[in-house]
């Protein structure tokens, strides 16, 4: 099991990884990502690790998947590794089954419609 140090220690560098992609100073990334620069500045130099709700900010912000900020390299290319075979097998489904198909574009379209629902309402929420 990771220390909570080693975890701190892995988003960091994958903090500074995805700054530096970007040509963002961490100011920059925080005012963007609506989280106080300090705060931003703690995870990335190890002080302290951010909630669920904003590793889905920092997701959000820099277009990636939240295993993408919290695990290490080698781990997000096996997992990469793993998800395209699988993809690979849907297709194969998709083909065979055009039914499947349509389950499956519906289920994303619902996925997709649920978190705009949560954007819609966190937008009301700042509103009111």
């Amino acid at each position: 099991m990771e220390s909570p140090e080693h975890r701190k220690a892995i988003l960091a560098g994958n903090l500074k990884g995805f700054l530096s992609a970007n040509g963002w100073n961490e100011r920059e990334a925080a005012h963007r990502a609506g989280i106080n620069p300090q705060t931003l500045n703690s995870w990335t130099n190890r002080i302290s690790y951010p909630s669920m709700e904003n590793l889905i900010k920092l997701a959000d912000l820099f277009h990636c998947h939240i295993f993408e900020l919290t695990e290490e390299k080698w781990f997000i290319d096996e997992r990469k590794r793993f998800l395209t075979i699988a993809a690979s097998d849907m297709l194969a489904l998709f083909a065979a089954n055009p039914q499947y198909a349509l389950w499956c574009r519906l289920g994303t379209r619902l996925a997709r419609f649920n978190r705009l629902e949560v954007y819609i309402k966190k937008i009301e929420d700042e509103l009111s």
